[in-house]
């Protein structure tokens, strides 16, 4: 018979033999971790702020993660901020990486240990190209016409 674990448990079993009687109890503990987390996208340089989704494997977890470079926990992000730790509460959440940063992020899911820490390379922001435009007329008479400097 196939088993299917979707938490941690301890299992007791014994062995039962017609006419025999029964074994001793033995003890199995089965511990799940969640699986680490991945970013996408993956890390790079981004003309302007990147939108980026922390996914895991794990059915059913949410994303403890930081951008201050201290480890996130599920023990201390338990729903809300707290200190550089945030939280996504779903898998369809993303984060605004709006300046160069890195992430660290965990797993958290109830029943089952948290992930190990997943850290993204380094995602660069560089600053969106700004426009100048100034206005040129070599007479007043003459309609002004833009040109575009970058």
């Amino acid at each position: 018979a196939t088993l299917v674990l979707d938490k941690s448990v301890q299992l007791k079993l014994i062995k039962c033999v017609q006419g025999l009687g029964s074994s001793d109890v033995l003890s199995l503990d089965f511990t799940l971790q969640a699986d680490a987390p991945s970013f996408v996208p993956p890390s790079g340089t981004f003309g302007g702020a990147a939108r980026v989704k922390v996914v895991s494997r794990t059915a059913g977890v949410r994303v403890a993660y930081s951008t201050d470079g201290k480890t996130p926990s599920c023990a201390e992000a338990n729903g809300s901020e707290s200190g550089g730790t945030f939280v996504l509460a779903n898998s369809s959440e993303t984060i605004n990486v709006s300046s160069t940063s890195f992430l660290l992020a965990v797993a958290c899911r109830e029943g089952v240990s948290q992930s190990a820490v997943a850290a993204s390379g380094q995602y660069n922001i560089q600053p969106r190209s700004q426009f100048q435009i100034f206005l040129r007329s070599s007479s007043a008479a003459a309609a002004m016409a833009p040109v575009l400097q970058n």
